[in-house]
């Protein structure tokens, strides 16, 4: 005669996860806080990140199987959460919005930031010298787009503080947040996923911890894309131009924040399933309206910032392996940016060509995800070639993470923070020192993601 079993009671994974996730999330986040100066924290900052991104990894892995219940007010309420303290932090790991005020408060002023440097500029007061001072190449006009330069004087409107700027930049982000829920749901993707942009750490630490103005740009690009997926059938698309309209001003006030988004423009042209050619004039009516609006008021001087985008384009680098290893292959800085530039035109020209080729036979329903997809693939292209790679850079491909996350993107998202590494010999010493095999190793994690993800497929056509 067989004894009874005893009872054994089986986990419900799913749930324990999903439950525990958002609490374990704001833990780590709330040690990285607690960190005295991030510069010099940066093996922390490093490790707590990755810990944060395999966190988010494992949400996305088991709600896959299992969605989660996280209703939007919560996901957005851990966003803010997040990002406070952070807001409240000086900017440690960039000092790129003491430009950004410096401009804001010019404009205010009544002067055209595109006229003079900074250094050719006598500050009027105590806080606009200390400002002045805390400026990257104040010798260079500055090279932010006009767009740009119109939400720096808003912001410099909070105060004319480093904690309103940020707080302004902070607001716009979580408005990124809630539009990228918005497009989730219009597109029929599971609303939680935008968990993989509004919990990651890179929105966090990039915009909330350093006022970088890609934010806005990236506010500017969902609004487009929102404008031409809200009308749902033939009938209504045939009808409307204003999607059109909206979309092309949006663009325009996109690609004027920053260039980069650019580059997004002839997705956002074949987005349309309906009109197509009478809605893309429309929308590259609205875009050129939109731009001349915009650049107007700073006409002529604004060609004194074409010149530092120039002197960047031509000069600057950072953190770029493939850029370097052109330019040891080649001999030469310029021949290497050549290399770079044609070979980011011709891998994007030819995802736009793979793109139109399957939206002939694509269903209309899945036009748009389609399409967000290639932008993942053209922001992947973007910071391998880039000869200046800067963490924040990746704030694009960390917004498009909901449509198309792949290991090799969940990786590179988190291993560009180890550029920050530089910090620590600057901050405490002055001296600038990038190290060639931290360099390497921000790829070498993602391609060797990619690597495994290609050997699996392989394995499951077998």
């Amino acid at each position: 005669m067989k004894l009874p079993q005893p009872y054994l009671a089986r986990f419900d994974w799913n749930r324990i996860v999903t439950g525990a996730g958002p609490a374990l999330l704001l833990l780590l986040y709330g040690f990285l806080a607690t960190l005295p100066d991030l510069r010099l924290a940066v093996a922390e900052l490093t490790g707590v990140t990755a810990m944060i991104v395999i966190l988010l990894a494992v949400l996305l892995h088991r709600g896959e199987k299992q969605a989660p219940d996280w209703p939007m007010g919560l996901i957005l309420t851990v966003a803010l959460l997040i990002r406070i303290p952070f807001l409240m932090r000086p900017p440690e790991l960039s000092d790129d919005i003491h430009r950004y005020l410096w401009d804001g408060l010019q404009l205010l002023s009544g002067h055209n930031p595109y006229a003079l440097a900074p250094a050719a500029i006598a500050a009027s007061t105590e806080s606009l010298a200390a400002i002045k001072h805390a400026i990257n190449h104040p010798q260079l006009v500055t090279i932010y787009g006009p767009a740009a330069q119109l939400f720096f004087a808003l912001a410099s409107l909070l105060g004319g503080t480093i904690t309103g700027f940020k707080a302004a930049l902070t607001l716009v982000d979580l408005g990124c947040c809630f539009l990228l829920c918005r497009l989730l749901g219009r597109l029929r993707i599971p609303r939680w996923k935008c968990i993989l942009y509004a919990w990651h750490p890179m929105p966090v630490l990039e915009i909330a911890g350093s006022g970088h103005i890609e934010g806005l740009g990236l506010f500017f690009l969902l609004a487009a894309i929102l404008s031409l997926t809200r009308t749902s059938t033939a009938a209504k698309a045939e009808k409307r131009t204003d999607s059109f309209w909206a979309a092309g001003l949006f663009s325009s006030c996109g690609v004027l924040v920053k260039l980069f988004p650019a580059v997004f423009l002839p997705g956002i042209l074949l987005m349309p399933a309906h009109r197509k050619w009478s809605g893309g004039l429309i929308f590259v009516a609205a875009f050129l309206l939109g731009s001349l609006a915009l650049i107007a008021p700073f006409y002529p001087e604004i060609a004194n910032g074409l010149q530092t985008l120039h002197t960047y384009g031509a000069t600057w680098e950072f953190s770029s392996v493939s850029f370097r290893s052109f330019r040891a292959l080649l001999g030469s800085s310029l021949l290497a940016r050549l290399c770079a530039g044609i070979l980011f035109l011709l891998g994007t020209g030819w995802l736009y060509v793979l793109l139109h080729r399957f939206l002939k036979t694509c269903p209309d329903e899945l036009r748009a995800r389609a399409i967000l997809k290639t932008f993942y693939a053209v922001s992947l292209l973007f910071l391998f070639l880039t000869p200046t790679l800067h963490p924040w850079y990746g704030l694009s491909l960390v917004l498009l993470l909901p449509f198309a996350a792949s290991p090799c993107g969940l990786v590179l998202s988190w291993s560009l923070f180890l550029s920050y590494q530089v910090l620590i010999s600057y901050s405490l010493l002055g001296q600038w020192r990038e190290n060639d095999g931290i360099t390497a190793l921000i790829w070498l994690g993602p391609l060797t993601a990619l690597g495994f993800q290609w050997i699996n497929r392989k394995k499951k056509t077998v």
